[in-house]
C-alpha cells in the first residue's frame, strides 16, 4: 500500500467534515472540491474562439463572488450562453451546493418549465448521497436537528451550517410560484424557451432578490441561444441600457469546452489555408476559392490556423483549428464523432446558434435576412 492512500484512508470523518465546510479561496481548490466531494472533473479550459469561458469556470466565478465576496464590477445579473449539453444546468447545480455549504445563501432554481427546475434539483440530491458527502451532511443515528441535511422534500432542502439555516427550493416560472419568495441568489435555466404567462412571470425574478443576512443578491441566467424572437437573444441584445450602462454581463462557452482534444489522425499535421462559409458549412481550398465569382468571395472568410485534414471535418467551420487547443483531461468531455453528427444532423444553422452561440436560429423565419434594428423605422 502506498504512503499516499494510507494518509488519505486515515482522513476522519471530522476532518473530512472540516474540509468540506471550509470555503474554497482558488479556483484549483474549488476544482479539488468538486472532484473530492461530489466526484466531478469539470471541464476546465476555454478551447473555441468563439467563447470566454468554460464549464469549470462558470462555478468557480459563481462562487467566487458569493462566497468570497470578489466582484469589482458590482455584477448583480450574469447570463451563460451556452451550448446545448455542456453542462449549463449541471454546472449551476454546483455551483448552488457549494455556495449552500459555504455562504449558507438561501437559494431559488427557476425552471422554464418545472421539469427543467426539477433536472437540477436531482443533481442536488446526488450530491447529497454521493459517498464522501453523506456522511458527513445526513449521518445515520444522529437526530435529524444535529444533521447539517435538515429537511429533503421533493421541492426544497434545507440545511444548517454553522448555526445558520439555508434553503434551496426549484419553482417553475409562474406568476404564482415566483410571487411571495425571497432569497439572495436565484438562477433562472433555459430562459430561451420561456412563452406565455412565463415571459411575463420571469420579470417576477426581480422582486425575489433581496439582499438577506448581509449578502448582496445576484441573479443567473442560463440558456442555450436558440431564435431570434428568444428571451436569450433580447436579453444579450439589451445587456447595455440606453445610457450606456451594463445592466448584465454575459459569459460564453461552446460544443468545444465539452468536446475532446483534435488529434493529428484526424485533422493531418500539414498546417493548410482555407475559405470558409459558415451559414453554408462550406470549407474551399484556395484552388477552390479562386474559381468562385468575385461577388460570391464576399461570402467566405479566410483561415490559417488548420490543416490537411480539416477540410472534410464537419466541424470545421466553427472549430477552424481550435479543437487541437483541448487541455482539458476530464472524462466528461466528448468524442468529435459525436460532435459532427449532431451537425450533420441538424444542419449549420442551427450549430451555429445553439452549439457556437454565433446568432440566433433563422428557423422558421420567412424573411432570413431581417433584422429589426436595421429594417424597422421608429
Amino acid at each position: 500500500m502506498s504512503k499516499k492512500k494510507s494518509t488519505a484512508q486515515s482522513v476522519t470523518l471530522e476532518q473530512k467534515r472540516k474540509i468540506m465546510l471550509q470555503p474554497c479561496k482558488t479556483r484549483a481548490e474549488c476544482k479539488a472540491w468538486i472532484k473530492y466531494f461530489l466526484g466531478l472533473d469539470l471541464p476546465d479550459f476555454t478551447v473555441s474562439r468563439h467563447a470566454d469561458t468554460n464549464p469549470l469556470e462558470v462555478v468557480w466565478q459563481i462562487y467566487d463572488i458569493c462566497v468570497n465576496k470578489n466582484n469589482p464590477n458590482n455584477i448583480q445579473e450574469l447570463l451563460y450562453v451556452a451550448s446545448r449539453g455542456s453542462g449549463k444546468t449541471l454546472g449551476a447545480a454546483i455551483a448552488e451546493f457549494m455556495i449552500l455549504l459555504h455562504d449558507q445563501r438561501d437559494i431559488a432554481h427557476v425552471g422554464a418549465i418545472m421539469q427543467q427546475a426539477e433536472r437540477a434539483y436531482e443533481y442536488i440530491q446526488q450530491f447529497c448521497v454521493a459517498p464522501n458527502v453523506k456522511a458527513i451532511i445526513d449521518p445515520p443515528g444522529v437526530p435529524e436537528s444535529q444533521k447539517i441535511l435538515q429537511k429533503n422534500t421533493m421541492s426544497k432542502s434545507v440545511f444548517e451550517v454553522n448555526g445558520q439555516k439555508c434553503a434551496m427550493e426549484i419553482l417553475p416560472t409562474t406568476m404564482k410560484a415566483l410571487n411571495g419568495v425571497h432569497c439572495s441568489l436565484v438562477s433562472c435555466d433555459e430562459l430561451d424557451t420561456l412563452q406565455g404567462e412565463g415571459i411575463k412571470a420571469i420579470k417576477e425574478v426581480a422582486g425575489m432578490l433581496d439582499t438577506k443576512k448581509g449578502k448582496k443578491p445576484l441573479r443567473i441566467g442560463i440558456s442555450t441561444r436558440k431564435s431570434r424572437s428568444g428571451l436569450m437573444n433580447e436579453m444579450m441584445e439589451n445587456a447595455v441600457n440606453k445610457r450606456g450602462e451594463r445592466v448584465r454581463w454575459i459569459r460564453c462557452w461552446t460544443a468545444l469546452e465539452f468536446t475532446e482534444k483534435c488529434t493529428d489522425e484526424r485533422s493531418g499535421t500539414v498546417p493548410t489555408n482555407y475559405w470558409l462559409n459558415v451559414e453554408k458549412g462550406e470549407v474551399l481550398s484556395e484552388e477552390q476559392y479562386g474559381r468562385l465569382e468575385s461577388s460570391k468571395q464576399k461570402d467566405y472568410l479566410f483561415e490559417t490556423t488548420m490543416y490537411d485534414k480539416c477540410k472534410t471535418c464537419p466541424v470545421a467551420v466553427f472549430c477552424r483549428g481550435d479543437a487541437k487547443k483541448q487541455a482539458s483531461t476530464s472524462n466528461m468531455l466528448k468524442s468529435i464523432e459525436e460532435l459532427n453528427q449532431k451537425i450533420l444532423g441538424e444542419g449549420y444553422d442551427w450549430a451555429a446558434s445553439q452549439l457556437f452561440n454565433l446568432k440566433p436560429s433563422s428557423e422558421g423565419i420567412i424573411f432570413r435576412e431581417f433584422e429589426e434594428k436595421t429594417h424597422v423605422k421608429e
